[in-house]
C-alpha cells in the first residue's frame, strides 16, 4: 500500500515525477517503526492530571487579600490595556522624531526644495538670477545628461557642477556637501 503523498517522513514515500533514476532500492522501515514509537511513548508519558473532586469546602483555604497601604502610591499591577497605551505612546513618539528628522534632512539636502523660493541663495550658489532660470537651464540640457549616478537627480548633478564652477570648491569638500563619494562628484562634474 502507497504512503500517504504528504507523509513525506514514511519509508515508503517517494515523490512521483522526474525521479531521475530507475534503480529502487528498498527501503528500512526499522528506523521509521523506532521514530513511530518514540512518538506514540512522548504522547502516552505526558503527565496525568489528579481529577479527584474536593467534597469538602473547609479542605481548601481560602486567599487572603491585604489591602495596599494607603500612604504607598498606586502599585497594581499594569493590564495589557496599560501595555497597550505606553506602546501606542512610544510609536507616536517615534513616528513625531522620525518627521523631524526627515524635515530636517530634506533641509539639509542639497536639490530642488532647497533654492526653491531663495534667489539669494540662487545667485549665491549657481551665479543664475532666478529659480526659474535654473530650472530652464535644465530642461535644456537634461536631454544630454548621461544618468551614470543613481545617487544625484539631474538637477543635482546640475547644481554641483554650477557650485563648483562658480565657487571653485574642491571636489572632497563638494562630495561631503552632496553626501557622495568623491569620485562620484568627479564623475558628475
Amino acid at each position: 500500500k502507497p504512503a500517504y503523498e504528504m507523509y513525506t517522513s514514511h519509508p515508503d514515500w517517494a515523490p512521483s515525477l522526474h525521479l531521475g533514476h530507475t534503480e529502487v532500492k528498498p527501503t528500512n522501515t526499522a528506523r521509521y517503526e523506532r521514530r513511530e514509537s518514540r512518538k506514540h511513548q512522548k504522547t502516552e508519558s505526558k503527565p496525568v492530571v489528579d481529577e479527584t473532586v474536593i467534597d469538602d469546602p473547609g479542605d481548601l483555604i481560602p486567599p487572603v487579600e491585604t489591602p495596599p497601604p494607603e500612604d504607598e502610591p498606586d502599585q497594581r499591577p499594569m493590564t495589557e490595556c496599560d501595555f497597550c497605551q505606553l506602546r501606542r505612546d512610544e510609536i507616536n513618539r517615534l513616528l513625531e522624531e522620525n518627521r523631524a528628522l526627515k524635515c530636517e534632512l530634506s533641509q539639509r539636502k542639497l536639490d530642488e526644495h532647497f533654492l526653491k523660493d531663495d534667489h539669494v541663495k540662487v545667485k549665491y550658489y549657481t551665479g543664475l538670477p532666478h529659480f526659474e532660470v535654473l530650472m530652464g537651464l535644465l530642461a535644456r540640457v537634461e536631454p544630454y545628461m548621461t544618468q551614470r549616478s543613481k545617487i544625484l537627480s539631474p538637477f543635482q548633478m546640475l547644481f554641483l557642477t554650477l557650485v563648483h564652477l562658480r565657487l571653485n570648491l574642491p571636489m572632497q569638500h563638494i562630495a561631503h556637501i552632496f553626501s557622495v563619494e568623491r569620485t562620484t562628484a568627479s564623475k558628475t562634474f
